[in-house]
């Protein structure tokens, strides 16, 4: 097989230090053509330049007469050689995963695992890109490794899950957050409020005081996917001071990240309590 790919690479570097000559000869045809009425002698002169240019590149470019069909057989190959490789690789995620207490959902390229989706990128650069939801938020983007990939996804999932969930800790100061942002926004008591300001303000509460200060230390990091994830894992939406409402984002809502989230495959623009 590597034979073939050698004989026409050496035939292909032939035709390319002939070629040049060959160009010379054609442009000075074409100029003579042009004025063949002018100068009906160099005719003659330039075909024969032309002959003499071109005869070292035909028996060359023969040898190459093959390599079309070769390189169709050469692609097939690849496709097989690709299936087999992506279920190989596909296998070895799998089992990555499961010794890490995970599991892969779907198929390649782009399974799932939890709320995370990878999408597989092959080509001259393979890498695995991991997503928060479907191709909602790109937390990394990671070599095309079954290890790397567990690895990566599993601190992910550790870094959401955090501790274990109190609903209504977390009911009660995502109902404080509410609150505050209605006055933020100068809205009225039990007023919806747009979900990324909510997260904001509970964001917002989460700092200790220091993290006001010039130096800003001590800063509690809660971005949206975290925000989203807890959402998530509530469990209930009730509490004594009301019940969790989110409002479902609309259409052109969703085309600007500022104005919805992504919940467990809904995308909501607004919180309230009623």
């Amino acid at each position: 097989m590597s034979d073939e790919l050698t004989n026409s690479r050496k035939a292909a570097a032939k035709i390319a230090r002939t070629a040049e000559a060959l160009t010379g000869a054609l442009k000075q045809l074409e100029s003579a053509v042009k004025h063949i009425d002018d100068r009906p002698f160099a005719i003659t002169s330039t075909v024969a330049d032309v002959r003499k240019a071109l005869k070292p590149i035909l028996p060359t470019a023969a040898d190459l007469s093959e390599l079309p069909a070769y390189l169709n057989q050469l692609e097939e190959q690849g496709k097989i050689a690709t299936e087999r490789g992506r279920a190989r690789l596909a296998a070895e995620l799998h089992d990555e995963l499961t010794q890490r207490g995970l599991a892969l959902q779907g198929r390649l390229p782009t399974p799932t695992v939890g709320p995370m989706t990878l999408e597989f990128l092959f080509g001259n650069k393979p890498a695995v890109k991991i997503y928060y939801g479907p191709k909602i938020t790109l937390l990394h983007t990671v070599p095309l490794d079954p290890k790397t990939i567990a690895d990566a996804v599993l601190r992910d999932m550790q870094s959401l899950n955090g501790d274990t969930m109190d609903d209504l800790a977390f009911l009660t100061e995502l109902h404080t957050a509410w609150k505050v942002a209605l006055i933020r926004l100068n809205l009225s008591p039990g007023e919806r409020a747009p979900i990324r300001a909510v997260h904001e303000a509970l964001a917002s509460g989460r700092q200790p005081p220091q993290a006001w200060e010039p130096l800003g230390r001590g800063v509690v990091e809660y971005g949206a996917v975290r925000f989203s994830h807890d959402l998530t894992r509530l469990r209930t939406r009730s509490a004594a001071f009301g019940e969790l409402a989110l409002t479902v984002a609309t259409r052109e809502q969703t085309k600007k990240s500022a104005d919805h989230l992504w919940v467990d495959g809904t995308h909501y623009a607004f919180i309230s309590f009623r």
